[in-house]
């Protein structure tokens, strides 16, 4: 019975030390999973200089050379290049230039919701819709590329909370937990564009710096491999965003640190020191040396060489015009670090915003509580923690300096997005998460100063797991209601084929107005309608040249003089894609619905369609037929009032 107990008791024990493990791969397959829903979820193009990062990988496809850039013109040519190479091997093999470039919203404001309005910088065809080809393909590729990017923050973080907090793993899983399910952090990995590799690799740099550190505070020496990592994190960072060069910073801090602590072993640390540094340089130096010989004047060491002089400046003579542009600085560099999709254009209630601010308080407060804590009679963090936990302050802190110095010294050019912050994702994970967790052992915290030590240990062993998935799933619902709320319904995909023959129509025409815009075809999904009802009506537009104006369209059920029983008026184009945004040879649709009102005699009924300009109430003529201005797209037979069609 003693061996049984003690099997069990084995079971036991190693079920509950491989928990946390299986809970990260949850956490891990989750993220990925909401990600590729966010890829998906969000159309193409609807996010911060995605067109732009989508060319930068176009250029190389198409020239096998780095882009030099010439002119200011919202390109990111500077970009260093890393991710750009690496997406033109996953998508090399597609035709890049089916679907691109983009069509522009002309009604779409940069920053600005316009009320739900317009909140699209591109206007959207079914050709981006399943099944996936040419551009839209790539740009989802794209797209996972950044998301295995950020998937390496997840894991970084896992890693890093389980290094300097070794007996809490459930911390370590909360703390992966939340770098997963920031919605924001989520959506940015889920768009094309450096970010998800640059925060990928600055999570692996801040990672290795602890883990250096903390060798050499326990009297060890690191590694000559472990360097050897550093300097290719160090390297591939350095050609993945200039975002990442606040992560570098902390560099001279951990240097320092080891050199005074292990002054014993002050060669060997030199030594494994200059080792990262030359495997850096091995792999980025080319990139700046090439800047350097490539753009004679400027900032050319990061690429930013020939710019117009308009956006990026001198630093300012004027302190009170820096003041001003700091004054709403961390407005939105706060928000958008939690949420604010699209182009920054499409954000949740100002609630949301404001619990953020108390959950971020919350999470200080329980930090400061923390000194309080050890004179409570209950043991503080162990110094392998504390240490981490400064270096995580101080990378968060740097990144954030780097960052609002960039702001500074543009002059509000580049606006504040909390994605900057992001290669540096793990630590202000690690730093929210130890904060709400000393709020919640508060409890545990005056049992221990009361002596019911037994009592909180067990509250602790318990409850830690509970609450960390709790924290986890919770974070984990939040991403996808927030992709449900505001992304999906803020884009009304606009049916248009840039090929006819892609249009499911079920009749085809050649109806011509005016040789500006053709009936290409129509569908009649049905051909009974009980009066008091609706009849569906589908069009098929094909735009022969650009206009000027916006047409109306009318559908009318006629009888056999052409005298409207019922009829339907509204904009071409759905009300959303007006004639005057139409581009020559797109075939776009739209769906009408005809009201038959109850008053109409059962019979059979012609439907005509037409166009007219609402500034003179002028119809648009049929090419070749001056004195005709309707299309007949053929009968319907209209039912007594609740009769049952057939079809």
């Amino acid at each position: 019975m003693a061996a049984l107990t003690t099997v069990k008791n084995r079971s036991s024990a190693r079920l509950a030390s491989l928990a946390p493990g299986l809970a990260l791969i949850a956490v891990l397959s989750a993220f990925l999973s909401i990600g590729l829903y966010y890829n998906l979820a969000n159309p193409i193009w609807e996010a911060p200089d995605e067109p732009a990062h989508y060319a930068y990988v176009l250029h190389i496809v198409e020239n096998r050379t780095l882009p030099i850039r010439q002119v200011s013109v919202g390109d990111q040519f500077h970009q260093p290049p890393l991710y750009y190479v690496l997406g033109s091997l996953a998508v090399g093999w597609l035709d890049l230039q089916d679907g691109y470039p983009p069509k522009a919203n002309p009604l779409f404001i940069w920053r600005e919701p316009r009320l739900g309005m317009e909140p699209n910088a591109a206007v959207h065809t079914m050709d981006e819709l399943p099944p996936y080809q040419g551009a839209p393909l790539a740009v989802h590729i794209l797209r996972f590329l950044s998301l295995l990017g950020c998937a390496l923050a997840v894991w970084a973080t896992w890693r890093l909370a389980r290094l300097i907090l070794p007996d809490r793993p459930w911390l370590a899983v909360a703390s992966a937990g939340f770098t997963a399910f920031v919605p924001q952090f989520l959506f940015v990995g889920s768009t094309v564009g450096n970010d998800g590799l640059a925060t990928g690799l600055g999570a692996l740099t801040l990672l290795t710096l602890v883990e250096l550190a903390l060798t050499v505070q326990a009297g060890g020496t690191p590694s000559r491999w472990r360097f050897v990592l550093l300097g290719l994190w160090i390297g591939l960072g350095m050609l993945s965003k200039l975002t990442y060069y606040g992560v570098v910073l902390l560099v001279p801090v951990a240097l320092t640190y080891t050199l005074v602590v292990g002054r014993k072993r002050r060669r060997r640390l030199f030594a494994g020191w200059a080792l990262a540094g030359a495997v850096g340089l091995l792999f980025s130096a080319w990139w700046y040396a090439r800047n350097v010989l490539v753009y004679a004047t400027g900032l050319a060491f990061f690429g930013q060489g020939r710019l117009d002089p308009r956006t990026l400046r001198d630093i300012p003579e004027k302190p009170a015009e820096v003041a001003t542009a700091l004054g709403w600085y961390p407005e939105p560099l706060f928000q958008s670090f939690w949420l604010r999709f699209g182009w920054m254009n499409i954000y949740p209630e100002r609630m949301l915003y404001d619990a953020a601010i108390v959950f971020t308080c919350l999470a200080g407060a329980g930090l400061l509580l923390y000194v309080v804590i050890r004179r409570l009679g209950r043991p503080g963090l162990p110094s392998s923690a504390r240490l981490g936990l400064i270096f995580c302050f101080l990378g968060l802190l740097l990144v954030f300096a780097v960052t609002t110095w960039r702001f500074a010294y543009t002059l509000g050019n580049h606006y504040p997005q909390g994605r900057y912050l992001y290669p540096v994702q793990p630590a202000t994970a690690l730093l929210v998460v130890v904060g709400l967790a000393e709020l919640v052992a508060l409890p545990a915290t005056l049992a221990h100063a009361v002596g019911w030590r037994r009592l909180a240990d067990s509250l602790g062993r318990w409850l830690s797991p509970v609450l960390a998935m709790a924290f986890c799933a919770t974070l984990a619902y939040g991403t996808v209601a927030a992709v449900q709320r505001y992304v999906e319904p803020a884009y009304a995909t606009v049916p248009i084929w840039r090929d006819a023959e892609r249009a499911p129509m079920s009749y085809t025409l050649q109806a011509e107005f005016a040789g500006k815009v053709a009936l290409a075809g129509y569908d009649l999904p049905r051909t009974q309608v009980a009066a008091g009802n609706a009849l569906p009506v589908d069009l098929y537009w094909r735009s022969l040249s650009k206009m000027d104006s916006d047409y109306q369209c009318f559908v009318h059920v006629a009888d056999e003089t052409g005298k409207p029983l019922a009829q339907f008026d509204a904009p071409a184009g759905n009300g959303v894609a007006l004639t005057s945004r139409w581009e020559s040879g797109e075939v776009l649709r739209e769906q009408r619905l005809v009201q038959i009102g109850a008053e109409v005699p059962p019979g059979t009924y012609q439907v005509l369609v037409g166009l007219y300009s609402l500034a003179d109430m002028k119809r648009l003529p049929l090419t070749g037929q001056p004195e005709s201005t309707t299309v007949r797209l053929g009968e319907i037979t209209v039912l007594p009032a609740g009769a049952t069609p057939a079809d």
